[in-house]
């Protein structure tokens, strides 16, 4: 009788486990693998694009403090920087806009949709190809609302994921923060020279609302 109570049990059990998974997989929710458990997922404002030295010549990993990064680029910063490559206003934004988005479909375009590509060692490159759920109390029409939003679904649907807000502007970092997401300043000196802020002058924007 033990035996067959355990069995029914362990059969129970077994069709919970089975009824969870795909409840997730309704959900949208993927299990990550131990690579992926093992990296940190780098939410970028349009900033990290824009302000500072181009993203595949860095070595993200030694500046930020993880042997693997991924630069994820939310569809936020996507259409900002397809907004920006037609802004005859700010030349300088428009040429970076313009230098950075066809590096983003060399890497993108190469491997599966949803996929984070190869850049270099211990860095990849994810472009989101969706947009996400925007929670009740965030402005969809803010752009950094949009970026955290993405953060925080990529965090719902990948369990475990270790996911990072990366940005020059500490506002950004501050929202971050009260979301409940670890949050990154870029390294300072990564910033180019013509970006800096005078003395005394207002401080870096994050580049979506301007």
């Amino acid at each position: 009788m033990k035996a067959i109570v355990e069995a029914d049990t362990n059969n129970t059990l077994r069709g919970l486990e089975a009824l969870l998974h795909r409840v997730g997989e309704l959900e949208g929710r993927v299990e990550l693998g131990s690579a992926d458990l093992a990296k940190a997922w780098y939410f970028s404002d349009a900033n990290v694009f824009l302000q500072f030295e181009v993203f595949d010549q860095v070595d993200w990993p030694k500046e930020l403090g993880h042997t693997a990064v991924v630069l994820v680029v939310p569809t936020a910063v996507l259409r900002a920087l397809d907004r920006y490559k037609s802004d005859r206003e700010h030349r300088r934004r428009q040429k970076r806009a313009r230098q950075v988005l066809p590096l983003f479909g060399k890497y993108a375009l190469g491997v599966p949709p949803g996929a984070p590509a190869p850049i270099r060692s211990g860095v990849e490159l994810l472009v989101r190809d969706r947009e996400p759920p925007i929670p009740g109390d965030f402005d969809p029409d803010d752009p950094d609302d949009r970026i955290l939003a993405d953060a925080l679904d990529f965090r719902w649907t990948r369990p475990g994921a270790n996911v990072v807000v990366l940005s020059g502007e500490y506002t950004v970092r501050l929202k971050a923060r009260s979301r409940g997401l670890e949050q990154q300043a870029v390294p300072d000196h990564l910033e180019l020279e013509g970006n800096k802020p005078r003395r005394g002058g207002r401080g870096r924007s994050s580049g979506l609302n301007r």
